[in-house]
C-alpha cells in the first residue's frame, strides 16, 4: 500500500466512519506519528489505513505497527481476525510489523521491544481489567510526547477516543504494579 495522498487524508480525517477514527487520522498527521502500538485491533481495514497515514506524514524512514489482540480467542461480541490473515495483510503495508496474540495482556511481552512509540490506540473493547498488568510496562512504551488514546463507549453507544496523559499511564502503572515476591 503506497502513502495515502491528499484527498484519501482529508476524507479519512474529516468524512470517514467510524467518525471516531478521524480524530486518529488527524492525530497522526499532527504529530507525524512514526510508530503505533495498537491495543485490541479494530479492524485490519482500519489498521492498515492507520499506517498509510503514519507513511504519509512521518519523517521516519520506516513506519514501526505493533498490535496485541485475542486473534482467534476474540470474544464473539467481535468479528474474528486470524493471526496469520493480520500478520501477512498488515506485513504487505511495507511498515515494520509486529502483531501478538494473547490479549490486551501481551504488551507485557512486547513492551521492551517498543520503546518510544509516537501513538497507543487502546480499543475500545479494551477494559482496563483486560489490560490488567499491561498498565504497567505501558511507560516503558511511551517518550515525552506519546500521545494515547482510549477508546470508550458512551452511555448511548457511541464511541470516541479520549487522551490519557503521561501522569495517568503512570497512576495506571504504580496500580497495576506486581507485587514484591516474599
Amino acid at each position: 500500500m503506497s502513502a495515502m495522498g491528499w484527498y484519501r487524508y482529508t476524507w479519512l480525517a474529516y468524512f470517514a466512519k467510524p467518525s471516531e477514527d478521524r480524530v486518529v487520522y488527524r492525530e497522526v498527521k499532527r504529530r507525524q506519528v512514526g510508530s503505533v502500538l495498537e491495543i485490541g485491533v479494530g479492524s485490519l481495514e482500519r489498521s492498515k489505513l492507520l499506517i498509510s497515514a503514519c507513511q504519509s506524514y512521518s519523517s521516519q524512514p520506516v513506519v514501526r505497527y505493533a498490535a496485541v489482540d485475542w486473534f482467534e480467542e476474540r470474544p464473539e461480541s467481535m468479528p474474528r481476525l486470524s493471526l496469520i490473515a493480520a500478520h501477512r495483510e498488515l506485513n504487505a503495508t511495507g511498515a515494520k510489523v509486529r502483531v501478538a496474540p494473547g490479549g490486551p495482556s501481551a504488551v507485557e511481552g512486547m513492551a521492551n521491544s517498543l520503546p518510544n512509540t509516537d501513538l497507543v490506540l487502546i480499543s475500545p473493547e479494551v477494559d482496563d481489567a483486560a489490560l490488567g498488568r499491561g498498565w504497567f510496562f505501558l511507560p516503558r512504551i511511551c517518550h515525552a510526547e506519546t500521545l494515547v488514546l482510549r477508546g470508550s463507549i458512551g452511555s448511548g453507544g457511541e464511541r470516541q477516543y479520549n487522551r490519557l496523559s503521561l501522569e495517568e499511564i503512570r497512576r495506571r502503572s504504580e496500580l497495576a504494579r506486581p507485587a514484591a515476591a516474599a
